[in-house]
């Protein structure tokens, strides 16, 4: 049987972190906003309405309440996306020294912040700073949703993102193989979160020269994402892109191969 996602994903924004109060009606309707501008792909619109959410909830909550974590959290995806990285990881710090002061370092949302934080590292080639903040988002996801949760897949496909990197193939598999097995216990085929570990997949075969098997994992992701997501999401640009990047690459590789020997 397929389980609920109740999970977070790796640059997913968080709408709520455990309030006391409700949140003010306008705060709900401008982070309504920022998703669904996010989703569509918006992100010029969506980072406006991100920035008028954080001013409210700073007058209105104050600059040490979760909402204003939850703001920033938004606002850092947005900074990240729009390829502004030191933006995004100021706003994921006061994010995380919110939140740790108010939850705890154990709880699911710091455990999405440090996870969205290492993407922002991974983006600035900052491995060594990524890896651990990861391996803590797995561990922490574990705990609070169990091993098999679809959150701990996503942190997974993440951190076989930084072994692929760092050429540690063997561990980015393992921990791939994993995450697609949580994928396939908790969603149908189509869902675009095997999408995510298909890609994966593509990375890791793609690194160590094996093109075929590449193409063929980024295929059936750009096929899952164009029967699953609008044709304006950005992850069906992204499929797209890697078969671009891996055809060039294919095409240097036979030209190369087949070129004469300089004397």
């Amino acid at each position: 049987m397929k389980k609920t996602f109740i999970a977070v994903a790796h640059v997913m924004l968080l709408i709520a972190v455990g309030c006391a109060e409700p949140p003010a009606p306008n705060w709900f309707s401008l982070n309504a906003g920022v998703k669904t501008a996010h989703n569509r792909g918006e992100y010029a619109s969506a980072i406006a309405l991100a920035k008028q959410a954080l001013d409210l909830a700073e007058s209105q909550y104050g600059k040490e309440h979760r909402l204003t974590a939850t703001s920033l959290n938004n606002l850092a995806v947005l900074h990240k996306l729009l390829e502004e990285y030191n933006e995004a990881e100021s706003c994921y710090m006061k994010a995380v020294v919110i939140l740790e002061a108010s939850l705890g370092k154990e709880n699911a949302a710091m455990a999405t912040l440090k996870n969205n934080l290492a993407a922002v590292y991974c983006k600035q080639k900052r491995f060594a700073d990524a890896e651990p903040l990861i391996m803590e988002a797995v561990s922490i996801y574990e705990k609070v949703f169990g091993a098999a949760d679809p959150s701990v897949a996503v942190a997974l496909t993440n951190l076989s993102d930084v072994y692929i990197k760092t050429a540690r193939y063997k561990e980015a598999e393992q921990c791939l193989r994993r995450a697609q097995n949580i994928f396939d216990e908790t969603f149908l085929p189509n869902h675009p979160y095997n999408a995510t570990a298909l890609n994966g997949m593509g990375d890791l075969y793609c690194a160590q020269g094996y093109y075929e098997k590449a193409k063929a994992m980024y295929e059936q992701a750009l096929h899952i994402r164009e029967h699953a997501l609008p044709p304006d999401h950005p992850d069906r640009a992204a499929s797209r892109a890697k078969l671009a990047v891996l055809h060039e690459e294919t095409n240097l590789k036979t030209q190369d191969s087949s070129s004469p020997e300089r004397q």
